[in-house]
């Protein structure tokens, strides 16, 4: 892959830096961000590292929008994840802020929020049935709060189940 890439007339500077970002790459997709703190990370000038990314870019195997709407769906279906929680994992990434608030307000809009929620104190319900009406109500909580679910959200749902 890597000659294939470099048989083009626009190649970047630096095939080092080639070769370890396509070796970053192919484990899983990786954010601009990413990539930027790996090369960084293995020494490589802020000039190369800018020539790989854009390099790498141009030729769609880096895509910011595309990891961030793959992410939000992952992180919104199968994690039942929050918006909150799930915008910080996006820029902890490196995705822009716009991108972020952009692609939750289509995929995750805030009106799911509760409904999320609720999904997920109902499977808690259904998997500890043992536990008393204090104890369940003290654990959806915490586990609402861990998932990054503000505290209107988790009273909401609260209120909803109790």
């Amino acid at each position: 892959m890597l000659k294939t890439l470099m048989d083009n007339n626009n190649s970047p500077p630096d095939s080092r830096a080639l070769e370890a970002s396509l070796r970053f790459l192919n484990f899983k997709p990786r954010t601009e961000g990413e990539l930027h703190q790996k090369l960084t990370k293995l020494g490589f000038p802020q000039e190369v590292r800018d020539n790989t990314c854009a390099y790498l870019k141009g030729r769609g195997l880096i895509d910011d929008e595309r990891y961030t709407e793959d992410w939000i769906l992952e992180r919104s279906e199968k994690k039942r994840s929050s918006r909150r929680k799930i915008f910080h994992e996006l820029m902890s990434k490196g995705i822009s802020r716009e991108i972020a608030e952009e692609r939750l307000n289509q995929l995750y809009p805030p009106d799911l929020e509760v409904e999320k929620a609720a999904w997920v104190a109902r499977k808690f319900m259904r998997n500890n049935q043992d536990l008393s009406h204090k104890e369940m109500e003290t654990k959806i909580k915490n586990l609402l709060f861990r998932k990054g679910f503000d505290g209107d959200t988790i009273r909401k749902v609260c209120h909803q189940l109790f």
